[in-house]
């Protein structure tokens, strides 16, 4: 039998208290174990697709991403305490692997190759230019010195290269001296060389060839200073004693010059403070890691990478060489390293990986990397100088610059800095001096 329900309704005549009273009926009435009616859940249907918000972001490291949406509709409502519905509409964010496009000739990040510097008849390695190293000194010209590869004389010779007159002057000629006079400074292989604020340069002989000469030398006003220093220590200076090492990164902070890596078959992981104050000596401290000194946090070793080094925002920054990881073969170096050398001990940390693709990635020993800091990018070269990659700070992506119609330019073993308001300087092995911009 089907419960049923109903209403009433009227007016009553009663009289209480002896007073006369009319009262109004108006509900209803249901029999006494009737049961209400029965709840009611949310019926949804199913998800529709996933519909894109808008576009893939920017390709950065080989992965952009975007935000997808799907919804769904009611197709029966909650009633009568029934469940309730849930989300109409979902959101998820996907990602795709993706390649930066090189850009065309006149687009974003073309290499300008404006002008062309000839190194002098007498001025350094007029040979093999390949460990020639370059460095800009605070009145804006180019510091370099030496460059003979395996030549049993070094030699003293110094250009200064003014980019912005594009114009070459050799300072101290070229000139091979005897053992017995004090100007001469051992230069086979890659020297370091550290230039301070106040205008003196001090420059590492290299690895030690025959004859041995001078262990330092102290450049300043166009001429050597000094030239001299015992026992790992340089023209009166004091300290920790500095191991010679062959093809570090250089970086200059405030009045510390610092020298990380190098070497020839046996990357390190060395690192050293050169402190220079106006008007006094050189103070040096060394973290000699090796993966074994827990008070250089981090420390990789690295090898050639005499012009891969720069200072960026405080700290030093290293770029690709010849690295030997802590586990399995070496290999070409690809990454960006930072050590932050703001704290009472030095940490070093991976910046970013270049994941650009083979044949357009700069890698491994020899590269040139230099720092453009008024637009926080890192631009580096190829040891064959046939690659110029970006590395963007702020976007943390990696960019193929784009040499299309450029001249042709001799390699191997190329030197470099970053000259403000002018480009990059490089030198090349035929001892040719470019210099260009890579122009957003």
């Amino acid at each position: 039998m089907t419960q049923q329900t109903g209403t009433i309704s009227g007016t009553l005549q009663a009289t209480i208290d002896g007073t006369p009273h009319t009262i109004t009926l108006s509900g209803s009435i249901a029999p006494s174990g009737l049961t209400p009616p029965a709840a009611v859940d949310c019926v949804l249907s199913a998800w529709g697709p996933w519909v894109p918000d808008g576009a893939w972001s920017t390709c950065a490291n080989n992965s952009q991403s975007r935000t997808e949406t799907r919804s769904r509709t009611v197709t029966t409502a909650p009633a009568n305490g029934g469940v309730a519905c849930g989300p109409l509409a979902e959101q998820r964010t996907v990602t795709q692997a993706c390649t930066v496009t090189p850009p065309n000739p006149g687009g974003n990040l073309v290499a300008n190759w404006v002008a062309q510097m000839r190194r002098p008849v007498d001025g350094p390695g007029n040979r093999t230019a390949g460990y020639s190293t370059q460095r800009l000194m605070p009145n804006g010209k180019m510091f370099n010195f030496g460059g003979y590869s395996h030549d049993s004389l070094a030699t003293n010779s110094v250009c200064e290269r003014n980019a912005a007159a594009n114009t070459v002057t050799v300072t101290v000629p070229h000139k091979a001296y005897p053992p017995s006079v004090p100007k001469q400074l051992t230069n086979r292989d890659n020297h370091y060389v550290i230039p301070y604020p106040d205008g003196t340069v001090l420059v590492s002989r290299g690895q030690p060839a025959a004859p041995v000469g001078k262990e330092w030398g102290v450049y300043k006003d166009g001429d050597w200073a000094d030239i001299g220093g015992a026992d790992g220590v340089p023209p009166g200076g004091t300290g920790d004693a500095l191991r010679f090492v062959q093809n570090p990164a250089v970086a200059v902070i405030g009045n510390d010059g610092w020298v990380f890596g190098g070497d020839g078959g046996n990357p390190i992981d060395w690192l050293f403070r050169i402190t220079h104050t106006p008007g006094a000596g050189f103070i040096s401290k060394v973290w000699a890691n090796n993966w074994g000194d827990p008070s250089f946090t981090g420390a990789e070793r690295l090898r050639y990478v005499s012009n891969s080094g720069f200072a960026y925002n405080g700290a030093m920054y290293v770029y690709a060489g010849g690295l030997q990881p802590r586990t399995g073969p070496y290999q070409n170096g690809k990454t960006l390293y930072k050590i932050d050398v703001s704290g009472t001990a030095p940490v070093m940390s991976v910046v970013s990986v270049n994941t650009l693709p083979d044949g357009q990635r700069v890698e491994g020993e020899a590269s040139v990397a230099v720092v453009d800091a008024a637009n926080h990018r890192m631009i580096c070269v190829s040891r064959s100088g046939d690659l110029v990659n970006v590395y963007d700070f702020v976007s943390s992506a990696w960019s193929l610059v784009d040499n299309t119609g450029r001249p042709s330019i001799p390699g191997n073993y190329p030197a470099g800095d970053f000259v403000p308001g002018v480009g990059t300087v490089m030198e090349f092995s035929d001892g040719s001096c470019w210099k260009f911009e890579v122009s957003l």
